[in-house]
């Protein structure tokens, strides 16, 4: 979870994410910066631009590559016959 930021910043600048204009999302893109954190790039807090849109985005990311998809669930109608009334 730690490279997070620095997946997120390569995602955006190798084109592989794009958004919907979203001014805030737009503004810490665009002005957010990062401080290294034993290393790894990490979205700097103290910065004058609120970065928590790219925090949240960085995360949702982050499950997006991390985690399974859910199992599908079964139709209701699949072991029976569509009834329509």
């Amino acid at each position: 979870m730690l490279n997070s930021a620095g997946q997120m910043s390569d995602a955006i600048r190798d084109g592989n994410i794009r958004q919907r204009s979203q001014p805030v999302l737009n503004m810490a893109v665009e002005h957010g910066t990062a401080r290294k954190l034993n290393g790894m790039p990490v979205w700097d807090r103290s910065g004058a631009v609120d970065v928590a849109p790219i925090i949240a985005a960085t995360m949702a990311h982050y499950a997006l590559l991390t985690t399974d998809p859910p199992d599908p669930e079964d139709s209701a109608y699949e072991d029976h016959d569509l009834l329509v009334v």
